[in-house]
């Protein structure tokens, strides 16, 4: 992958932005998964699933 040098050479290229938004939208998808995954945890620990 070639480095970018400034922001006005990133932004003129559409592949690597959508390639960043979509690592952005991973990311976040990934965040909620482990917080949603952690909360359950807490639940089973602690003995309150019905």
């Amino acid at each position: 992958m070639k480095n970018v040098e400034n922001y006005e050479s990133f932004n003129l290229n559409d592949e690597k932005i959508n390639a960043v938004i979509l690592n952005l939208k991973q990311i976040g998808e990934t965040a909620k998964k482990l917080s949603d995954d952690e909360k359950i945890l807490i639940l089973i620990l602690s003995g309150q699933t019905s």
